[in-house]
């Protein structure tokens, strides 16, 4: 794999690869560690997922590799662990299943929820552990409760319309719905909203795949920052709701992937291509 780290307009511009395809997964930071999913190896036709991390010199290494196939990666970052969605496709039964990991920083990650049937692909959007035993997700429209070896409970407490979810402290979760967001604490009190963000009346037709949308979201002291797929934007929203592009990208770049780390922020990116090239993600470091 190609590294390369030239400083770019304040920005620092990381090769992290190439990708067969777009997998599922995330990006966040656990122990002043960046730690993302795709596949590995780079041009793997069968779609084995794996967990990079790179420390704050810019220096990466493979943190975890699944032995199986059609298999992806989903993250969430607590203060004291690192908690791992492994999910897999078993084509002959044409089902999901899914198994959970915890990392508390030493050692390798512990098994803590062997497999079991995945129908409602469980992390997808998004999820927080309430403890070891429970997790909460989102499953677009909606949002669920999941007890270990228990079956998915819908959770009433939220009636709005829901596209993603992300824990982002130890008492507080950022969800998102198609052009607004909020902030509220595990018990169910609103912090913060913002209910407009990126441009609901974009013309879609000139968004990549057509798709103008929302995708990944991040929360600290205040600040809203998102991947504007529509509009191939970086944006970053003050405590005022004030908005500024942090990044703007051009065909074939297309947002998906963010995240605080400290005073940075992670902006992660894919080049798409329709002449049979494989996407070309891009990490790109900034200040905010």
């Amino acid at each position: 794999m190609k590294n390369s780290y030239p400083l770019i307009i304040g920005f620092l511009v990381l090769s992290v690869g190439f990708l067969n395809a777009h997998p599922t997964g995330n990006l966040c930071v656990f122990q002043d560690q960046a730690y993302w999913s795709y596949i590995e190896p780079v041009d793997d036709q069968e779609h084995h997922a794996c967990i990079w991390r790179m420390d704050s010199t810019g220096k990466k290494s493979l943190f975890r590799q699944s032995k199986y196939a059609a298999s992806d990666f989903m993250l969430q970052n607590a203060d004291t662990a690192l908690y791992i969605l492994e999910r897999r496709y078993l084509s002959s039964q044409d089902i999901f299943e899914l198994r959970l990991f915890k990392y508390e920083g030493q050692g390798p990650a512990q098994l803590i929820w062997d497999w079991f049937r995945d129908p409602l692909r469980v992390g997808e959007a998004g999820f927080k552990m309430l403890s070891d035993q429970e997790l909460l997700f989102v499953r677009y429209p909606s949002l669920f409760r999941l007890k270990k070896q228990g079956e998915p409970q819908l959770d009433p407490s939220i009636s709005d319309t829901l596209h993603k979810m992300r824990a982002v402290g130890p008492n507080q979760i950022l969800f998102g719905g198609d052009f607004y967001a909020w902030l509220r604490s595990d018990e169910g009190q609103l912090l913060q909203d913002w209910p407009i963000i990126g441009d609901p009346n974009a013309d879609a037709t000139k968004a990549p795949m057509g798709r103008n949308s929302i995708f990944g979201m991040d929360y600290h002291k205040g600040h809203l920052l998102i991947a504007y797929w529509g509009k191939r934007q970086f944006l970053i929203y003050d405590p005022k709701g004030k908005s500024r592009i942090l990044l703007q990208h051009k065909d074939p770049y297309t947002p998906h992937w963010v995240c605080f780390w400290d005073k940075k922020a992670l902006l992660f990116a894919s080049a798409l291509y329709w002449d049979g090239r494989t996407p070309e993600p891009r990490l790109v470091v900034s200040g905010w």
